[in-house]
């Protein structure tokens, strides 16, 4: 019989009404074995819901539920998906986790390729971990939109370290035949699946229309710790260039055809080409924010609509502590140029703009998310203003935690540089209001 171990219950939810808790275990709903989270979700969603918990010691309580239809209960579990999660088998050429250093906290080194975590989550999956009776499921229960990682449609296996015929574009075909929807992504590696590969791949994509609802192209991460793998670069100013004008023109003419740009390029690769951010309107409905498309445009209009709304308030505001907002170097010279809009307004803004270089995965990984507590910590030591309040994005941290990927934690940095360190969630309008609130302090 199947258990499933519930790792938390949120807050305010019908579970924690009910005073489950964490490190009980789920064992039967409405009479019935639990199996996986789709089984779970499926088997919830009735107005009337009947579950047994078992407790730590060994009692169990059933309980009889009447909800709302679909209204989630409030479990977590561990793991999330109930039953083991599907590991890749690939050995992608340009995978960031066999790039990772050894000893940081097991769960970093989890490559998890699992279409149910795609379709709940947004995880992307490679879609060679995929058996016939998941994908009969997939089509069976509807679980769409999936998220696809392709890098190129044809002749893959290089790329992802596969010697089989696996076409992705066929599971693609097949897919979208069913009705199927999908987000894609492209790791962009220069001189092997861009130019005329890239070409290519897009147009075997767009011929998936209207069940392709977007495509992402992100640049190739490099840490410093390549040792044994497959030599990589990074992309020059000029190649992001072509990137970028390449990535414009299929989303202007998508624009002009179908009213939806599909095709979109990282804000990496619009910072490496030392090119303006698009404005609002390119990102549509920003459904690849979470690989990075679109976060700087987002960021910079919930920070300017809050600058306009409070436009009289800050000028009044007697700023009397300096801030400092540390983050990664692909978004230093854009954070500068918003927080100047502050110090326009009112004199007394004292800030300071600290764009990290990533020393401990190499200086070539740039953003905020992978700045680890070892990096902040050294830099600060030498810090000489102690009075001023460190800014961070929680990005930086584990999610729901105050530790970094180095497992240094926000007491821990701050004991060791001597100074307040303030995590701020990435939005525009919280930085804002940070400022505000803690400037005055």
């Amino acid at each position: 019989m199947n258990y499933a171990l519930i790792d938390s219950v949120k807050s305010a939810s019908i579970a924690e009404e009910l005073g489950i808790k964490k490190g009980d275990l789920l064992i039967s709903i409405n009479g019935h074995s639990v199996g996986d989270i789709i089984d779970y979700l499926i088997d919830t969603a009735d107005e009337v819901v009947e579950i047994a918990v078992k407790h730590p010691d060994d009692t169990e309580t059933v309980f009889m539920i009447e909800k709302e239809y679909d209204e989630d209960l409030g479990l977590l579990f561990s793991p999330s998906t109930i039953t083991p999660i599907k590991r890749c088998a690939n050995n992608c050429m340009f995978c960031f986790i066999a790039q990772m250093p050894k000893g940081l906290r097991r769960s970093l080194y989890l490559k998890d390729d699992d279409y149910r975590l795609s379709f709940l989550s947004g995880s992307y999956i490679s879609g060679t971990n995929l058996q016939q009776h998941e994908i009969d499921r997939i089509k069976r229960l509807n679980l769409s939109p999936l998220y696809i990682s392709v890098h190129q449609t044809q002749d893959r296996g290089m790329l992802i370290g596969r010697n089989d015929d696996f076409s992705i574009l066929s599971l693609l075909q097949d897919l979208s035949q069913s009705g199927i929807c999908f987000h894609t992504q492209i790791v962009l590696c220069p001189g092997l699946n861009d130019g005329k590969i890239l070409v290519r791949t897009l147009q075997d994509l767009l011929s998936l229309l209207p069940n392709l609802l977007s495509i992402a192209i992100v640049p190739v991460g490099l840490t410093k710790f390549r040792t044994g793998l497959p030599d990589l670069r990074s992309f020059s100013t000029a190649e992001s260039r072509n990137v970028v004008n390449l990535t414009a023109d299929y989303g202007d003419k998508l624009v002009t055809e179908l009213g939806h740009r599909i095709v979109y390029a990282s804000d990496e690769f619009y910072i490496k080409a030392q090119l303006p951010i698009p404005a609002a309107s390119y990102y549509e409905k920003y459904e690849q924010l979470e690989n990075g498309i679109g976060m700087l445009r987002l960021f910079s209009d919930q920070f300017s609509a809050g600058l306009d709304f409070r436009q009289s308030e800050i000028r009044a505001v007697n700023f009397n502590q300096k801030l400092v907002i540390a983050s990664g170097r692909l978004a230093g010279s854009f954070l500068t140029d918003l927080l100047q809009q502050i110090k326009d307004l009112n004199d007394s803004f004292r800030y300071q703009v600290i764009a990290l270089e990533n020393m401990f995965f190499g200086p070539l990984v740039t953003v905020a998310g992978l700045i680890v507590g070892e990096d902040l910590m050294e830099y600060f030591k030498k810090f000489e203003d102690k009075s001023a309040l460190v800014l961070i994005p929680r990005s930086m941290l584990q999610y729901n935690s105050n530790r970094f990927l180095d497992d240094i934690t926000i007491p821990e940095l701050e004991k060791a540089i001597g100074m307040s360190v303030l995590p701020v969630d990435v939005d525009g309008s919280c930085l804002l209001q940070t400022i505000i609130e803690k400037g005055v302090m």
